[in-house]
């Protein structure tokens, strides 16, 4: 999916699966637009909604982000936003990267795992954008309850330049990371 120039979009209830892009956003590709994302995992059973198994060459398997694009990724406890199994095979933030000082991320009550990178496995924040993270509702006891990042793979060795499992931070990027696992 590719959105740009002021468009939005609502994901409730559905899954961006499978998907291939040459360049960056295996799944969703945001230019200066806002998506609001609820679909999310219902019990443990297996996936119902949420952004996975997608696949860039360049950066952002599941999501690529940037040019002022306001991501908001609302789930609750019983169904989570889930970014899981997203590749960016030659680029960056295996599950989401972010770019662009007027570009934002709120994930709440979100699960980014198993995901992989040359760089970045789960999160790249980079360019002045920003990525928030947090449970919100009720106490956060334990990882079920919360938002997590988990499990995340980078393909590239730090000398080959590969940096952050879980998040990378670089450039004038900023992470806010309250409740999670």
């Amino acid at each position: 999916i590719h959105c740009s120039a002021g468009g939005t979009i609502a994901l409730t209830d559905g899954a961006v699966e499978s998907n291939h892009a040459d360049g960056d956003g295996g799944g969703l590709y945001l230019d200066d637009c806002t998506l609001t994302d609820s679909a999310g995992l219902f019990g443990s059973g297996p996936l119902s909604g949420g952004i996975y198994e997608n696949r860039a060459e360049g950066s952002g398997g599941g999501i690529y982000a940037a040019s002022g694009a306001a991501l908001n990724l609302v789930g609750s406890a019983p169904a989570p936003v889930v970014i899981h199994d997203n590749r960016a095979q030659t680029g960056a933030g295996g599950g989401i990267a972010v770019t662009g000082a007027t570009t934002s991320v709120d994930a709440q009550n979100t699960r980014i795992y198993d995901n992989f990178a040359t760089s970045a496995g789960g999160v790249d924040v980079r360019n002045g954008a920003s990525f928030t993270m947090e449970r919100v509702g009720t106490e956060c006891v334990e990882a079920l309850e919360c938002s997590t990042i988990s499990r995340n793979l980078l393909f590239a060795r730090l000398e080959a330049g590969g940096h952050g499992g879980a998040i990378s931070v670089t450039s004038g990027g900023s992470a806010a990371i309250f409740q999670t696992y």
